[in-house]
């Protein structure tokens, strides 16, 4: 009776096993698009341009650069490279092919690998060559097969770029030798040229940029010295390091050197045998300011001249170089150029990182900045920093410089101000943006003396504090000054105001000044001062906050109608732009903050000590109508971001994004997604804003440190609900079914093992099977071993030794061409 019993459970396990699901439904049912990007290529076909990158994202033009849009694919899918043939586009993806009969507009993917393994291909008359790190496959061009492993080598091995020429392929493996491949024969020959061509005593060491022109190789051999901190100073870079570019006309047997000096940014073209390259150097602007330019070089090797085309051509917007510590923020100088092509005889594109898009319309000889997008900040900038006006204008106010962008076709395009810019500021503080597209940074002024005591000492006496306010009203093109002064915002040895926080209020900005002590006072006898500044930057209204000894401008919430402010133990609130003040509520605590006013709630962070230097923040509401407080939220976390989207609460957290449900239980159920999801990095997002059409969020990722806080580069990532509409789901060939049939297993249930007849497509062999075992909780089973035999090109016996499982429900998982497959079994002894 037992036994049966047994039997039963076990039926019912199995029925469980074959329908539970092996992944949970997400709830946040949107994804997230990136609008900035690094671009690793530019291509054209006479008809259209495409520069493509990072993201999925391809910025294209149809009108000679005049004009650009852009589509995504997908925040996963970086773009690596775009190739054409026969009209046909074709793009690789760490993952996938994909294809564009429609010049690029619309895209189909042929996905090939489950993880990111693709770093380059080429192709020949039937075939594309695909490299990983250390293997090379085949596809036909066509795309309809699988790809064929065709060449496999150690782990050791480390592929960047691979070249067809002529039945021969050349991979450079390590950036320091060529593996050449004989497709006919399959030998392997390794090429070093370190030695032989370039010397022992040559500065050139990686090798990148490899290129086939008609029937002749090249090869960049860079200079070890790029890396160099002292050499390599961006200001003087491009006179210090150059690389040197070498050939072959035998198919690697022997080199020539062409020249030793192709200096940054490294990318080249070869036109009629003259080779062409363009470099980023260095424009000093002021005692303290660095700005990039380019240059713009040929070189004949049959007279060996070398000669700038564009020597007095400057850029005119402000690209900043960062110098470092203890002068600069320490971020990488990322400004550089990937790739260029020629449009036609006068015009040329070229691409590069942050978005980076130049033009020259007359062969060279000047340069236009078309796009450029690198918005450094802080974690406190916020959705104040970022304006929509409309869908196709935004501006950007970010808290390094160059401290403006801005962008005039919905993001597709960005510019920095431009160096001519009247009266633009040198340093910023608070920035404001206001409907109507003025803008303007507020910088704080002290004015000192010296008072002399005697022959050998003097004192520092503090005179006054000024606020300067430099605002434009013509989208950044040229900017006003003027000064803003209050006899009652005091600047001594014992108090100090400054600028402490900005709020949007209705169509103004309320500026908050607080006060700072360095000795003890009356707090009472200095106010807290609120002013309100128009979109004029004037003053049309201020109020002083007196009965507040204790101020910290984080606890203060402003809004249209109301203020709040959190001074513990209370919660306060006024109804008058702060001029009366009413008790909300009590029972707060030292270490409670206030963070968002959401419906009827005031969200309140609470910090909670839990160990030396260690803390974790809680979620308190406060509930408006009943006044009352709950603390019995289960989200804690060390760090929490608040914001509002559409009417739902989101929470950044820890790489997590939270999602609220719309009901007074809200922050006691929550879905929640990894960001590396969506976006495939780790990713901060900080806030969101509304366009006219769409939201984005805010989203940082860290790039190097200023003085005492680190540095984010930010980037504005569209919420969408559908699959890129440029990438509709490719109809499925037959090469992508995979067929698996199998016979029920025996003898069930199973004591020390069991068979299984498997019959399968006939392209597939025994390597081709991932078998596992898995109990019913979802465990990797270690013990089990298999033995596949086959009997015939597409069919087999499974025999599985299960001597060392105890009793209960297991499932064979067959994973075969990203397909999986469960057989179900039974143990029992």
């Amino acid at each position: 009776m037992k036994k049966y019993i047994f039997l039963f459970i076990i039926l019912i396990a199995v029925v469980f096993f074959n329908t539970k699901s092996l992944y949970t439904q997400n709830k946040i049912n949107f994804g997230l698009e990136p609008i900035g990007t690094d671009y690793n290529g530019v291509i054209t076909n006479g008809y259209i341009t495409l520069a493509y990158g990072k993201y999925g994202i391809i910025t294209y033009s149809t009108d000679g650069g005049d004009s650009w849009k852009q589509i995504s694919l997908g925040a996963k899918l970086d773009i690596l490279k775009i190739v054409e043939i026969q009209g046909i586009f074709y793009a690789l993806t760490p993952y996938s092919i994909l294809k564009s009969t429609d010049n690029g507009l619309n895209w189909t993917q042929r996905q090939l690998f489950d993880e990111p393994e693709l770093v380059d291909f080429t192709f020949d008359e039937q075939f594309f060559y695909l490299a990983t790190k250390n293997k090379i496959f085949r596809i036909g061009i066509d795309l309809t097969n699988q790809p064929e492993p065709y060449f496999d080598f150690d782990e050791f091995t480390s592929f960047s770029e691979i070249a067809y020429l002529n039945n021969y392929l050349f991979c450079i493996e390590s950036k320091y030798y060529i593996f050449r491949i004989n497709l006919i024969d399959k030998k392997i020959d390794t090429i070093d040229f370190h030695e032989s061509v370039l010397g022992k005593s040559s500065m050139c060491r990686d090798i990148s940029h490899l290129k086939v022109y008609d029937s002749t190789i090249y090869i960049l051999a860079e200079n070890i010295y790029q890396n160099n901190k002292q050499i390599a100073d961006p200001r003087f870079a491009d006179m210090n390091i150059t690389h040197c570019l070498l050939k072959s006309k035998d198919y690697g047997e022997n080199w020539k050197v062409v020249t030793s000096g192709v200096r940054l940014t490294k990318e080249y073209q070869i036109v009629n045998d003259t080779l062409y390259f363009l470099t980023h150097k260095a424009i000093k602007f002021n005692v303290d300011d660095y700005f990039y330019s380019i240059g713009y070089f040929k070189y004949n090797p049959v007279d060996k001249n070398e000669e700038e085309i564009n020597p007095n051509d400057t850029l005119e917007y402000m690209i900043p170089i960062y110098l470092g510590s203890p002068v600069d923020i320490s971020v990488p100088n990322t400004f550089k150029v990937n790739s260029f092509t020629y449009l036609n005889s006068d015009t040329i594109i070229a691409v590069g990182p942050n978005k980076t898009i130049l033009r020259s319309t007359n062969g060279g000889r000047k340069w236009d900045l078309i796009s450029y997008f690198k918005p450094l900040n802080t974690l406190s900038i916020s959705n104040q920093n970022v304006k929509f006006l409309g869908n196709d204008t935004i501006i950007i106010l970010p808290e390094y410089k160059p401290y403006f962008f801005i962008s005039f076709d919905g993001g597709c395009t960005f510019l920095p101000p431009k160096r001519s810019a009247i009266n633009f500021p040198r340093s910023t503080g608070e920035s404001l943006i206001f409907k109507n597209g003025n803008l303007g940074f507020i910088n704080t002024k002290n004015f000192t003396h010296r008072e002399k005591i005697d022959d050998s000492t003097s004192v520092l006496k503090y005179d006054s504090i000024h606020f300067e306010i430099y605002f434009s009203k013509d989208f950044g093109e040229s900017f006003e000054f003027k000064i803003f002064k209050r006899e009652n915002i005091l600047f001594t040895d014992s108090v100090r105001y400054s600028l402490d926080k900005i709020f949007p209020y209705k169509d103004f900005y309320i500026c908050v000044f607080n006060r700072y002590f360095t000795k003890q006072l009356n707090k009472l006898n200095f106010p807290i001062f609120l002013y309100v500044f128009d979109s004029n930057f004037n003053v049309t209204d201020s109020i002083a906050l007196e009965e507040f000894e204790w101020f910290y401008s984080g606890n203060l919430i402003v809004e249209d109608t109301i203020f709040f402010l959190l001074k513990e133990p209370n919660i306060f609130y006024s109804t008058d732009f702060g001029r009366s003040w009413k008790i909300l509520g009590y029972d707060l605590k030292p270490n409670d903050y206030l963070n968002l006013h959401y419906k009827n709630y005031l969200l309140i962070k609470r910090i909670n000590q839990i160990g030396p230097q260690k803390y974790l923040d809680k979620i308190i509401l406060f509930n408006l109508y009943t006044q009352e407080l709950d603390s019995s939220a289960t989200l804690e976390s060390s760090d929490f971001t608040f914001f509002i989207y559409n009417d739902t609460l989101l929470c950044y957290s820890n790489g997590y994004l939270y999602k609220f449900p719309n009901n007074d239980d809200f922050l006691h159920n929550y879905d929640s997604v990894d960001v590396v999801e969506l976006l495939g990095n780790p990713s901060i997002i900080n806030s969101c804003v509304t366009s006219k059409s769409n939201t984005y969020f805010l989203t940082l990722n860290e790039v190097g440190s200023g003085l005492f806080n680190k540095v984010y580069e930010l980037n504005l990532t569209k919420i969408v609900y559908e699959e890129p509409k440029y990438l509709p789901v490719e109809p499925k060939t037959d090469g992508d079914f995979v067929y698996l049939y199998y016979t029920p297993p025996y003898p069930i249930p199973a004591v020390n093992y069991f068979k299984t007849r498997l019959y399968w497509d006939t392209p597939y062999i025994e390597k081709d099977f991932d078998i596992k075992v898995y109990d019913v909780f979802g465990n990797c089973m270690n013990q089990p071993k298999f033995d596949l035999l086959a009997t015939d090109s597409a069919s087999g016996i499974l025999k599985v030794d299960c001597s060392n499982l105890s009793n209960g429900v297991y499932s064979i998982v067959i994973k075969l061409n990203k397909k999986i497959f469960n057989i179900p079994f039974v143990v029992f002894k």
